[in-house]
């Protein structure tokens, strides 16, 4: 029995690490009652420890670019991805892109995160769940740390997306 567990964890594990660099976009409807929004998805995106800087950075870009084209451009979108901490414990993210009930563009994320008491070896890792909005969305030069105004056009390369949780708490990636 163990050995046959062994065997689905590591096919699990390897399906996993194939589909790290998996990019798709598809249009979906929200599945939340009475509404009728499309959106169009991003990912699963996986930045896994084993991952380069190069690749993570490239799935950094990536994430940059789907999120502030579809705020900046009004387009409903979903994106959906994992990142690690370096004893390996998933934070996964998934973000929407839509207008609210008052019609505003903004952005919010269901967080799910799971993580370890390493006090306690035989317990089993604990899960957390945060619901975010973000109050304000912008971008920064990563050089000078200068806002960019929304109209200025630049590459996904050449800025930082900063998301502001309601209470002021910046996240910037």
């Amino acid at each position: 029995m163990f050995i046959h567990h062994a065997i689905l964890m590591y096919s699990l594990a390897t399906l996993l690490t194939a589909t790290t660099r998996l990019h798709t976009q598809v249009s979906l409807q929200d599945s939340s009652p009475n509404s009728s929004t499309h959106y169009e998805i991003a990912g699963p995106y996986n930045a896994g420890n084993e991952l380069s800087r190069r690749e993570k950075d490239e799935i950094l870009t990536r994430i940059r670019e789907f999120l502030w084209d579809h705020y900046d451009g009004r387009m409903p979108g979903k994106l959906e991805a994992t990142f690690y901490t370096i004893e390996g414990e998933p934070t996964h993210y998934l973000f929407f892109v839509d207008a609210g009930p008052t019609g505003e563009w903004g952005i919010r994320a269901t967080i799910s995160m799971w993580r370890r008491d390493y006090a306690r070896h035989n317990k089993k890792p604990t899960q957390t769940v945060v619901e975010e909005k973000y109050c304000y969305v912008g971008r920064t030069d990563p050089s000078s740390e200068k806002a960019i105004p929304r109209e200025e056009k630049r590459t996904a390369e050449s800025y930082r997306l900063v998301l502001r949780v309601c209470t002021d708490r910046d996240i910037t990636f």
